[in-house]
């Protein structure tokens, strides 16, 4: 039987292991997939741009230029300021001018190798799916979501001024632009070299101490105007409706900049409407239906601008919106139900019941809204709508319905509660014994002509004699002598009325 040798590997001293890098957790548990970027090559890629210094030659400044769109300018103008206040001695300036120049490099270096490293994880990503490698694609797909938002993380801290770039904490931007900022402004640069330098957002949030500790003083916010700055473009940084109103903008020089700076500036709608903007301007430059109210537009004004009843009423302002205004306006009722008017307010301002039933308002709606029936009935409800709103008998007999269209709708207790004859009820089919369930007496069944039919309809003769009916109605009515004659009728009375004494 043949031998097996087996040589185990030789073993590493504990020199060799402690030069060997330590796998991360996840692994050292199931290995890194191929295609993810370890950490390793963050850390390659960090040493590169380390490498690649402060300049980095031409190539360096061309892949900043594609990461950053203002790149170029930006660091063109602080190269001119730094060359002018070279001229001018002034180092710690020259020094705060070059920390945002690194800033600005090194912001772009990371913005050009994190598109790079998102480029490079999705040709990756359509490598793995090409291949069925799904769950190395779902992992890079992943990556490149992460790195995605990111990196348009890093793009928009770009445009938020050099207090947002890359590392700017760490490297003391924030105190470096606290005294730079008001240098330039007091040496006379103006709107037209420190907006291309990237300066705007900076300025409109310049505060004298630690960020959030003071405002700027009142002096300060002036000196952006005089330099040249629109109060557009301070608005558009940032400069809230307090700052802008000091610097010193006239009513119309706003009004020039257009209505949305005006409304930043907190100009009233009022002062603009004198001036002859019209609501429509007010209202494209972000002014609300409020505003508009209260600078003495009228609902008429307000709907040609295309704003909805809902819009007019919910501006609930020191002048509210009433619903006769609306409805002057052009407002349908059932818009201005819409808007949230009950049915009762469109009644009380004059839209009348043929309209609002034309708008599809129904029977229960009116009553509910205290509409008589009568107006209802005019305007062309039936008496079965009535009914089936709630109306009663009573209600619709007085509105002008007949007692004939009335008897196919309610009941003879409903028809004798509203105080119609047995004799009209009887003309409408309704029986002698229906009659008596509705409560109507023995005389109102003999004044209907239903004398022969009493007996039929379950009336006794006491009760007949409690009418004092004649016994000779009893008679017809198929009663014996016997019986009136227990209900207490006279022999005398039942003699008259035809009976015998055999009877």
């Amino acid at each position: 039987m043949p031998r097996f040798s087996f040589t185990m590997p030789p073993k590493k001293d504990a020199r060799q292991k402690a030069r060997e890098p330590m796998p991360a957790p996840h692994e050292r548990a199931r290995g890194r997939p191929e295609g993810l970027n370890s950490p390793s090559t963050e850390r390659k890629r960090s040493k590169e741009r380390s490498e690649r210094g402060a300049d980095g030659g031409p190539e360096a400044e061309s892949k900043r230029v594609l990461a950053m769109p203002n790149y170029a300018t930006q660091v063109q103008k602080l190269q001119e300021l730094l060359a002018w206040y070279k001229a001018k001695d002034k180092v710690q300036t020259c020094s705060n001018l070059q920390l945002l120049i690194e800033c600005l490099k090194d912001h772009a270096d990371a913005l050009y190798d994190l598109s790079a490293s998102v480029s490079e994880t999705r040709a990756r990503y359509d490598d793995a799916f090409a291949k069925d490698q799904f769950k190395l694609a779902a992992q890079l797909d992943d990556k490149c979501k992460q790195d995605d938002g990111a990196l348009q993380a890093l793009q928009g801290y770009a445009e938020r001024g050099y207090r947002h770039l890359r590392r700017s904490e760490q490297k003391g931007v924030e105190a470096a632009l606290r005294t730079l900022l008001p240098e330039l402004l007091d040496d006379g640069w103006t709107a037209e070299d420190l907006g291309p330098a990237g300066f705007t957002v900076d300025l409109v949030q310049w505060r004298p101490g630690a960020p959030g500790t003071r405002q700027a003083p009142a002096n300060y916010y002036p000196k952006l105007k005089a330099a040249g700055f629109s109060a557009k473009a301070l608005a558009e940084a940032g400069l809230g409706q307090t700052a802008i109103t000091t610097t010193g903008f006239s009513v119309q020089e706003l009004l020039a900049e257009g209505c949305a700076t005006c409304r930043v500036a907190g100009v009233a709608a009022g002062q603009l409407k004198q001036a002859g903007v019209t609501a429509g301007e007010l209202k494209d430059g972000g002014y609300q239906p409020l505003d508009l109210l209260e600078a003495g537009f009228s609902a008429q004004e307000l709907k040609a601008i295309g704003l909805s009843a809902p819009m007019c009423r919910s501006a609930r302002a020191a002048v509210p919106v009433r619903a006769g205004q609306l409805r002057q306006a052009g407002f349908s009722a059932r818009e201005l139900e819409d808007a949230g008017y009950v049915l009762h307010e469109l009644w009380k301002v004059g839209y009348s019941v043929e309209e609002l039933k034309a708008e599809g308002f129904t029977a229960p709606e009116f009553r509910t809204a205290g509409v008589q029936a009568q107006q209802l009935m005019q305007a062309g409800f039936s008496a079965m709508e009535l009914k089936a709103a709630g109306y009663r008998p009573l209600d619709l007999l007085k509105a002008g319905f007949l007692a004939q269209e009335l008897l196919a709708e309610f009941s003879a207790q409903e028809l004798r509660a509203a105080g119609l004859q047995a004799a009209q009820l009887a003309q409408a089919g309704f029986s002698a014994a229906e009659l008596r369930e509705a409560g109507y007496r023995p005389r109102d069944l003999q004044a209907a002509g239903y004398s022969a039919q009493l007996k039929t309809a379950g009336f006794s003769a006491q009760e007949c004699r409690a009418a004092k009916l004649q016994a000779s109605y009893l008679r017809q009515a198929g009663f014996a002598a016997r019986e009136l004659k227990l209900a207490g009728y006279q022999p005398h009375e039942l003699r008259q009325a035809g009976y015998t004494p055999h009877c």
